[in-house]
C-alpha cells in the first residue's frame, strides 16, 4: 500500500470489476470532485448539516477506490461537521483539497 491508494484493494477491483473497473474510476474522479465543491460551497454558506453529508459522501466514495488517507482526513471533517465545529474546517478542506489532487493524479496515471 502506498500513502495515497491501496494498491492491493486496486487489484482486487481490477480482477472482480474487469471491463468496469474504467468506469468506476472515471465515476470516483467526478462524483469525488462534485462532492468536494459541495462541501467547499457548504462550508462557505455556513451550512454544517450539508457539509457533513458531503464529507459523508466523499469519505465513502475513497473507501470504495482505496483512498484511505483521504477517507480518514474527510472522516475528521465530518465529525467536525456534525458537532459544529468550525475551528479547523478551512485546513482540512485545503487537506482534503491536495490529497484528492494526490488521489486523482494516481488514478489518472492507472
Amino acid at each position: 500500500m502506498n500513502k495515497i491508494l491501496n494498491e492491493e484493494m486496486l487489484s482486487e477491483l481490477k480482477l472482480i470489476m474487469e471491463d468496469e473497473f474504467g468506469d468506476l474510476m472515471h465515476t470516483f474522479l467526478v462524483e469525488s470532485e462534485r462532492q468536494f465543491h459541495n462541501a467547499q460551497s457548504a462550508w462557505d454558506g455556513g451550512d454544517f448539516a450539508k457539509l457533513r453529508l458531503s464529507a459523508h459522501s466523499l469519505k465513502g466514495s475513497c473507501a470504495n477506490v482505496g483512498a484511505e488517507q483521504l477517507q480518514q482526513t474527510c472522516a475528521v471533517l465530518e465529525s467536525q461537521a456534525k458537532a459544529g465545529i468550525g475551528d479547523g474546517v478551512p485546513e482540512l478542506l485545503d487537506q482534503v483539497s491536495a490529497q484528492l489532487h494526490d488521489v486523482h493524479g494516481v488514478i489518472e496515471a492507472l
